[in-house]
């Protein structure tokens, strides 16, 4: 079955004013010359203007003039506008024509302020908010109030409530003159005195030179601001400790804990200063420092001497006069006390607390003298230097360093205990605890010395020392790895944490610089962390930029 073709409607031409023989328009350009209309008040086509058109083309009476070529074919939008182009001089300027410029409009005149005063209340005119509200009348009261006391105000200077605005445009508010200050009459009773401020103490100055009630320390050469740091952060800051001399550190007080002296990590010895003497003879300063040091060993049945001279490249050739000055010196105490006894070095360490006099010498010229107490002590070594005398070929200094630890500790580990060194190779601490004859288990991927693996009682555990467990508790822990001071603290805290070991040794590395804030946070892991009770620091004798530390567990 087929179906008829719909057939499409047919189109009507579209009449237009265009000449016989011109080329077919668009619709756009024929509609838009149809509904143009012959009167003068058609509506303005587009790109026309009005009168601002008309003033433009009386300023520039030019024609109109198309820059297009001969042979190229204009857009619909040109032709309709070249077509539409009025016989007037209203006629806006063409593409390529300098456009005139708009004359402008007269600005409007603002009214004037008014800045004269009322003549009465009921002329003023209110503000916004004012009607009504309890801000407004509290402006007009406070007006009010400020005018009876002699001051002018007009509208313009007029306080604005809260919620009120300016009454004419532009108006500002301005702020009131404050009123001038009476003079203060003369009171018939005479003004009480004034309670006298409490005289101050007078603080150590530390700018000068040593006097009677300072601290002198003694430290290694290059770590004084350490000890420094370590006194600002025990609290000792007002006044601050200072660098006297290399090696020499001078504070107002040494901190305590519990009536005690805390053990200083940095500082080998120390004392308080009793006489502080200045002369070119050593005779003289003999004399001066016998003199009082006589005072305060005058009851005392026994008692020791040192003169030392601090360690550093200044104070070591001073040893020969320290040595001078310690025979003159124990000449004169000898007169002086004939029924006290000096003890050498050996008794001082055998017997109990006694009388600790000590002296340090500055420079040829200076010296400092002080006492204390043996147990009160920070060293028992002369100027704080542990000097480890061995016997036979150790492997590598890390041994002397254990060895001034234990000294340092005052015990060590017996016959048959249980003993692991994590980080052994080569094997210098192993070495100094198979010569006590324990038993130790050497923790190092690296390899040993064969002479110390060949030792009685000494087993190699190749393995990493973070990941090693022990097969059942040790009695002591010993530790010297070359690794970061917080991550080795934190290795030695899980060991105490568990319950691994009951005695810990250890030398930990230090970085170059905030070397006393590490100690403190080091300190405070293996306390809180891994239980470790009694944790004592010390930057040994034979140590250099690290520390030894001890504790025990419960």
């Amino acid at each position: 079955m087929s179906f008829p073709k719909r057939q499409k409607p047919e189109k009507k031409p579209i009449k237009t004013a265009a000449k016989k023989g011109a080329k077919k328009k668009s619709p756009f350009r024929a509609s838009f010359a149809r509904s143009e209309p012959a009167d003068e008040t058609r509506p303005k086509a587009r790109g026309e203007r009005g009168e601002r058109g008309e003033r433009a083309a009386k300023a520039e009476k030019k024609p109109f003039r198309s820059t297009a070529k001969k042979g190229v074919k204009k857009s619909p939008f040109r032709a309709a506008f070249a077509r539409n182009e009025p016989d007037d001089e209203a006629r806006p300027s063409g593409r390529g024509e300098r456009p005139v410029q708009r004359e402008r409009p007269a600005q409007r005149e603002r009214p004037a302020i008014r800045t004269e005063r009322p003549t009465a209340r009921a002329e003023r005119r209110p503000a916004r908010g004012e009607r009504g509200s309890a801000r407004g009348t509290r402006g007009a009261a406070r007006m009010e109030r400020t005018a009876g006391r002699g001051e002018r105000l007009t509208l313009r200077e007029r306080p604005v409530g809260r919620g009120e605005r300016p009454t004419e445009r532009g108006e500002r508010t301005m702020q009131r003159e404050r009123p001038a200050l009476r003079e203060r009459e003369p009171a018939d009773e005479p003004t009480p005195l004034r309670r006298p401020r409490p005289v101050e103490r007078k603080r150590p100055d530390l700018s000068s030179e040593p006097h009677p009630g300072h601290f002198i320390l003694t430290t290694r050469e290059g770590s004084e601001q350490d000890l420094v740091d370590e006194l600002v952060l025990a609290g000792v800051v007002d006044p601050p400790p200072r660098v006297l001399a290399p090696a020499l550190v001078l504070a107002p007080k040494v901190p305590k804990h519990e009536k005690r002296p805390i053990d200083l990590t940095f500082a080998r010895q120390g004392f308080p200063i009793v006489q502080s003497v200045r002369a070119h003879d050593m005779d003289e300063i003999a004399t001066r420092v016998a003199r009082s040091l006589r005072g305060q060993l005058d009851r005392a049945k026994s008692y020791a001497l040192h003169v030392w001279v601090p360690d550093s490249d200044e104070g070591n050739p001073l040893s020969s006069l320290a040595d001078e000055l310690e025979t003159k010196l124990a000449a004169h105490l000898a007169e002086a006390l004939p029924d006290a006894r000096r003890v050498d070095d050996g008794a001082l360490r055998r017997l109990g607390s006694m009388p600790f006099a000590q002296v340090c010498l500055i420079d040829p010229e200076r010296a400092v003298a002080g006492v204390t107490y043996s147990n009160a002590a920070i060293s028992l070594a002369r100027g704080g230097r542990t000097r480890v005398r061995v016997t036979g070929s150790f492997p590598s200094r890390a041994a002397r360093k254990l060895e001034e630890a234990l000294a340092w500790l005052g015990v060590e580990p017996g016959a048959g205990e249980l003993c692991v060194d994590l980080g052994a190779a080569p094997g210098g601490w192993t070495y100094v605890l198979a010569e006590r004859r324990a038993r130790v288990i050497a923790v190092d991927p690296a390899k040993l010395r064969p002479e110390i693996l060949a030792k009685k009682g000494v087993r190699h555990v190749q393995e990493s020392a973070f990941t090693y467990k022990p097969e059942e508790p040790a009695d002591w822990l010993f530790c010297d790895m070359a690794w970061r001071p917080l991550e080795a603290a934190a290795l030695l805290a899980k060991w105490g944490r568990k319950r691994w070991s009951r005695m810990l040794v250890a030398n930990i590395k230090l970085p170059m610089t905030k070397k006393a804030e590490i100690i403190a946070r080091v300190r405070s892991i293996l306390e809180t962390e891994g239980d470790w009770k009694h944790v004592r620091v010390k930057q040994l004798y034979h140590d250099r930029d690290e520390i030894t530390l001890s504790a025990h567990v419960k």
